[in-house]
């Protein structure tokens, strides 16, 4: 028997039903982890004087410590429908948060509060636009050094054009495509970036593979936005080092060195769960393992799409991913190593990532 859908609206309903039973068969578990209220945080009080991180998903991060801010990557416009019609960098999303974030910028809020902290980087891991579409614009509205390779450069390039009005002048750290790593000291936080594989999924594929204008400008396919340099970024701070690998690539050796051992990783586990088990084991192995960290943290897992609200943050979890398979083998991993935690962490909200409180 054939079933005809001819009403557009049942098809709908019939298609999401659909996805939700993949999203809940595939990722359900790794929801339910994320949300487990045995994991809350410490609230961070305004007295609190140690580190502080933010996860604004992706792999995006603002970091501080004592009077010192960083942004990694920085990606806030979160775009909707971005397969399917040209984006570019959401100003107003882009300040709203920034203001959200209690960031000073050079224009200043509407709330007026004058408690705003200056950033002083933004570090992109790499140019595809989850990545590298909003950092150029956070650095020119900031007055933040922006800091990548190549890719970033064209990408500020094209944001000047866009944003004539409020974005003139971007001060750039280039990153030598001819080296491996790369050292940035914004005391009391050191940053070394380590150059590493990006993910071979099949959407990065398609990203690398599609054609490119040299000449494109915003609004612009994602496709124009290419891998360029991509790294890893290991960051000493006055309570603890933090290693953050924001893509499921072919690691190796990169992190088996002294110098890259952590308290905390954020591990990117994108498109990690269509791998098999040994091939996961080979990245936990070269990561957390390398790295000795004793706090693992998921990242690069949410639907790269849907503005944040400061108030009730959630990210969407995409019908593609397979996370309860990855979440399933961290967590048989971190068995075989009793100092070991796999551990989400608030979504916008500050908190300490070293988690200071639980040890004592």
């Amino acid at each position: 028997m054939v079933l005809r859908l001819c009403n557009a609206g049942l098809f709908k309903l019939a298609l999401s039903g659909v996805i939700l039973f993949f999203l809940t068969g595939c990722s359900g578990e790794f929801r339910k982890f994320w949300e487990d209220s045995i994991y809350a945080t410490y609230e961070i009080k305004p007295s609190y004087q140690g580190a502080t991180a933010r996860f604004l998903g992706v792999s995006s991060f603002l970091i501080k410590d004592n009077d010192t801010t960083i942004m990694i990557d920085g990606y806030l416009s979160r775009p909707d429908q971005y397969l399917y019609r040209p984006i570019s960098p959401n100003n107003v999303q882009i300040e709203t948060m920034l203001c959200a974030l209690a960031v000073k910028m050079n224009a200043g809020c509407s709330d007026n509060k004058s408690n705003k902290d200056n950033l002083d980087a933004v570090f992109a891991m790499h140019g595809h636009f989850d990545h590298a579409l909003d950092s150029p614009l956070i650095a020119c509205l900031t007055g933040a050094t922006l800091v990548g390779g190549p890719v970033l450069l064209e990408i500020a390039d094209r944001t000047k054009r866009f944003f004539p009005s409020i974005c003139q002048q971007i001060s750039h750290e280039y990153l030598d495509e001819n080296l491996s790593e790369y050292s940035f000291d914004y005391d009391p936080i050191s940053v070394t970036l380590i150059k590493v594989k990006h993910s071979e999924n099949i959407a990065s594929k398609l990203l690398e593979n599609a054609s490119y204008d040299p000449d494109w400008a915003f609004p612009a396919k994602i496709t124009q936005m290419k891998e360029g340099i991509s790294v890893a970024a290991h960051l000493k701070l006055r309570q603890g080092s933090i290693l953050i690998v924001p893509t499921a690539g072919e690691i190796n050796q990169e992190f088996h060195d002294k110098r890259f051992e952590a308290d905390t990783i954020f591990l990117g586990i994108g498109a990690l769960g269509f791998e098999c088990e040994e091939k996961a084991k080979k990245y936990w192995n070269n990561t957390v393992v390398a790295s000795k960290a004793k706090w693992v943290i998921p990242i690069h897992w949410d639907s790269l799409s849907g503005p944040l609200d400061p108030e009730s943050a959630v990210l969407d979890i995409p019908y593609y991913e397979r996370l309860d398979r990855v979440l399933q083998w961290f967590q048989k991993f971190a068995a075989d190593d009793p100092d070991v935690t796999v551990r989400p962490v608030p979504i916008f909200k500050s908190f300490d990532p070293f988690f200071s409180r639980l040890d004592q």
